[in-house]
């Protein structure tokens, strides 16, 4: 049984998608892996940036359409993941009923620490910003499927 993880930003064109991306490049079989924003236009792409360091990681994403944050993906996701504390907040006021089951991206290693977001920057600020992701992802992983050793399993490589 697989692990629905929802990730969540504003726009869902930059963090969010990136994430999702790198959870299933990551966790394989073991996620379903979403993404939605608070804020989002239906049915855009990805940003160019966004897909280009996707891409530099041997991850296809030109598929992904944005989507609006809604109570049917909360109420389906096991966990939803945002990638600022103002997100959190937002979806805990939205969904009050799945406050459990919100944890920011950059709180499983108790860092507490927001994603900025790259929107607006340089391609080199969207690869800090995937770096960033897949090392949370990687503090996510220890907690969610942990080993023997308790070291975060990568269950794909590039």
């Amino acid at each position: 049984m697989s692990v629905k993880l929802l990730f969540v930003c504003t726009g869902n064109i930059c963090r969010s998608p990136m994430a999702e991306a790198m959870a299933v490049k990551l966790f394989g079989d073991f996620v379903q892996a979403g993404s939605a924003g608070l804020a989002a236009f239906p049915g855009q792409s990805a940003s160019d940036y966004a897909l280009e360091v996707l891409n530099e990681q041997g991850i296809d994403f030109s598929g992904h359409s944005s989507r609006t944050m809604s109570a049917e993906l909360a109420a389906d996701a096991d966990w939803i993941i945002p990638m600022t504390k103002d997100h959190a907040e937002t979806l805990r006021r939205r969904f009050p009923e799945c406050e459990h089951k919100i944890r920011c991206l950059g709180d499983w290693d108790g860092g507490n620490q927001d994603v900025d977001d790259p929107w607006g920057g340089s391609r080199e600020t969207y690869r800090q910003a995937l770096l960033e992701i897949e090392e949370h992802l990687g503090t996510l992983g220890k907690e969610l499927f942990p080993t023997e050793s308790g070291d975060f399993f990568r269950f794909r490589t590039s």
